[in-house]
């Protein structure tokens, strides 16, 4: 299978001398195929933790795992689409979303794992974390882009997206 956050199907471009703009693209997540073992796992384990709702008397508990296990598996078959992503002097820019400076806390620039990432802290409650796939664009770039901007403090992915990356999402 073709994996598809291979540098063959980025174009990293840089703005410009003398624009205070970086720009590139990536796919919106790394998309791991699911296999259909993988539909059939996950379909009888919700199947097995609806009808222990059920023989409990939790009939809403049960049509909730159903609906739940639903959307994961058409999220699951989702390809990801190419976004842009553009640093300015005004924000950070991810598709049709602007991150204003003021709403931004750190960032850190990830070159430890098996594909550069750019983890950027955020003021928001539900969604602190933006995490960006640097593709082919050079780490100090970006950096030199942000630094003026924000602080560069050390991040981590958190436990949740790593165990989704662990298992395929």
């Amino acid at each position: 299978m073709e994996n598809l956050t291979s540098p063959a199907t980025s174009t990293p471009t840089s703005a410009p001398v003398g624009a205070t703009s970086l720009s590139w693209h990536a796919f919106e997540y790394n998309h791991q195929p699911k296999t259909a073992d993988w539909y059939w796992s996950v379909g009888i384990v919700a199947l097995a933790i609806a009808a222990a709702a059920v023989f409990l008397g939790n009939i809403l508990l049960a049509i909730l795992v159903v609906i739940g296990v639903f959307a994961l598996m058409l999220f699951a078959s989702r390809p990801p689409e190419m976004v842009s992503i553009l640093i300015d002097k005004d924000g950070v820019v991810l598709g049709k979303y602007r991150y204003p400076f003021a709403s931004l806390k750190s960032f850190w620039i990830n070159e430890n794992s098996h594909q550069p990432k750019l983890l950027i802290n955020t003021q928001k409650t539900f969604a602190p974390h933006i995490i960006l796939a640097l593709e082919d664009t050079p780490a100090e770039e970006v950096r030199a882009h942000l630094a003026p901007f924000l602080p560069e403090v050390e991040q981590h992915e958190s436990l949740i997206e790593l165990m989704m990356e662990r298992f395929g999402f």
